[in-house]
């Protein structure tokens, strides 16, 4: 039915749209804080650089609630998604 670039071209969007959902969520909530601090502190986590040289309360809130709680939203739907698909069969 589909072609295999238009296949790729849907999982390409999918992942892309993933990634910035999860960005966008990591945004909201009660303390302010910066794009790019918030963007600094994510890359510096996953790539174990200093790159955010901020408070430390704002760095444990960026990534041991506010990233925790989205990655967790992720991964619930996505299986919520999986046992809906393996449901109707």
């Amino acid at each position: 039915m589909f072609s295999k670039n238009k296949h790729r071209f849907l999982l390409l969007f999918a992942a892309v749209f993933a990634i910035i959902s999860i960005i966008s969520g990591v945004f909201v909530g009660a303390v302010n804080v910066t794009v790019p601090d918030i963007l600094n502190i994510i890359a510096g986590k996953i790539f174990h650089l200093q790159l955010y040289q901020g408070e430390k309360s704002t760095e444990m809130i960026i990534w041991e609630i506010r990233f925790l709680r989205v990655l967790l939203a992720f991964f619930v739907g996505a299986s919520l998604s999986l046992a809906g698909a393996a449901f109707q069969g």
